[in-house]
């Protein structure tokens, strides 16, 4: 290779970690159990993604976004840019909605069918957008029909 090129040549390595204690899951139950704990009593708004492999085990967790008290930014670039590092077969969407009420807001539910058409181009399937309210509550936009 040129040498003038050589300086420009990123190298990425994938890391493999042992697998999450959530272990394999159908359904976002399992995984709501764990992220819910974390995310209820938040202050503002979070976007969580996790990331699962072809047998729906959870292999990767990560925030990519936190807004304000009422808004978080959504970046379809930002929640696919680490599904594809870590080999994602399909992901799911969690935000916590600081005000207690889970039920989504209009832009939730656009923006979800936005990632939901980005995850397809790519073969990334947005297996369901949850939305965590306060004590426990939470609601499936997959469950609602909503995507």
């Amino acid at each position: 290779m040129n040498n003038l090129y050589k300086k420009y040549l990123i190298r990425l390595r994938v890391v493999r970690e042992s697998k999450s204690k959530i272990g394999q899951t159908n359904s976002p139950e399992a995984v709501v159990e764990c992220v819910k704990k974390e995310m209820r009593n938040l202050d503002r708004e979070y976007l969580v993604v996790v990331h699962l492999d072809n047998k729906n085990n959870v292999i990767g967790i990560e925030e990519v976004a936190k807004g304000t008290l009422n808004a978080a930014p959504i970046c379809s670039r930002e929640v696919f840019k680490s599904a594809v590092l870590c080999n994602a077969q399909s992901i799911i969407l969690f935000h916590n909605h600081p005000s207690g009420d889970a039920q989504p807001s209009n832009d939730d539910v656009r923006s979800t069918k936005i990632l939901k058409q980005a995850g397809e181009i790519m073969g990334i399937e947005l297996m369901d957008h949850i939305i965590v309210g306060s004590d426990g509550m939470y609601l499936s936009l997959k469950g609602k029909g909503l995507i």
